[in-house]
């Protein structure tokens, strides 16, 4: 090969081409059916059956990538069940862990019960009674009051600054009175 001139044909290709094999091939399959000639309008019982065969690959490519498909997808799901077994304990210990890190802050943040149970005393009318006050672990703020004209208790808890809104839960008869129950969420 020199640089700027042509190459000679003995670098050429030599043989036939593949689809030259493949014509050939296909005129020695016609010419071996029958010792006549066959006229290309009627396909041969050979041409009819290599038909055949092509369509069935044909239509059993998609098939085949369908059910490799579904064993992939089986196995996948086989996988992920044994990891969310294997990491069931694990997940159960997080979310009992973040439970108790949310219970830490709703009582870190809101105010101290003893604060609470002041600025509702100072709320409270004379004859009223606190019999149980208690945070609850989301929080909130519940009380039992004795009085005997639950009445006057809604209007005075209403709205406690830094408390919030007390709602009535309950009420029952007891002992000195009727007992009202409240709880208040938080602000």
């Amino acid at each position: 090969m020199d640089a700027g001139k042509p190459d000679r044909v003995e670098n050429e290709r030599r043989g036939r081409s593949l689809a030259e094999g493949l014509r050939a091939a296909a005129r020695g399959w016609r010419g071996r059916g029958s010792a006549s000639r066959v006229t290309p309008t009627t396909p041969s019982p050979i041409g009819r059956r290599t038909a055949a065969i092509v369509a069935l690959l044909i239509a059993a490519g998609p098939l085949v990538t369908l059910l490799g498909a579904e064993i992939l997808a089986a196995r996948a799901r086989s996988e992920a069940a044994g990891l969310n077994a294997r990491l069931a304990p694990r997940a159960a210990a997080e979310r009992t862990a973040e439970g108790a890190r949310t219970e830490m802050r709703a009582a870190a943040t809101g105010p101290m019960l003893g604060v609470t149970l002041e600025a509702i005393a100072r709320a409270l009318p004379a004859n009223a009674n606190v019999l149980r006050a208690e945070r609850t672990r989301d929080g909130a703020v519940e009380l039992e009051v004795s009085t005997p004209d639950p009445d006057q208790l809604r209007p005075a808890l209403r709205t406690l600054p830094g408390i919030g809104t007390f709602r009535n839960t309950g009420q029952r008869q007891g002992e000195t009175g009727m007992v009202a129950s409240f709880r208040a969420e938080r602000p």
